[in-house]
């Protein structure tokens, strides 16, 4: 089965699940088809998994992740951490970014 095909009887059974009251199992499903979704490329799949899943997780009670602040990029070397080579990098028009 072609993987953008894959992501949407993945999705069908992850809504179904979760109608079941099933809502582990259909979490599972769920980032499955997201996943298939992605290997094809599938902007409008990937687009319905992220929206499904965000569904699942406001009826599950569960807060949203934080939003980072402006100089989150930063905080291993204010931590007196040697800098995350991937995430403390400046990035363009960055104006958090140490001088």
């Amino acid at each position: 089965m072609p993987p953008a095909q894959e992501a949407r009887a993945r999705l069908v059974y992850g809504v179904a699940l979760a109608a079941a009251g099933r809502r582990e199992p259909a979490l599972l499903e769920t980032l499955q088809a997201l996943a298939r979704a992605r290997e094809a490329a599938d902007a409008h799949g990937e687009s319905a998994c992220a929206r499904f899943l965000e569904r699942l997780r406001t009826r599950a009670g569960t807060p949203p992740p934080p939003t980072p602040g402006p100089g989150w990029r930063h905080a291993s070397a204010a931590a007196g951490r040697a800098p995350c080579p991937v995430v403390d990098r400046p990035r363009r028009g960055d104006e958090s970014a140490p001088p």
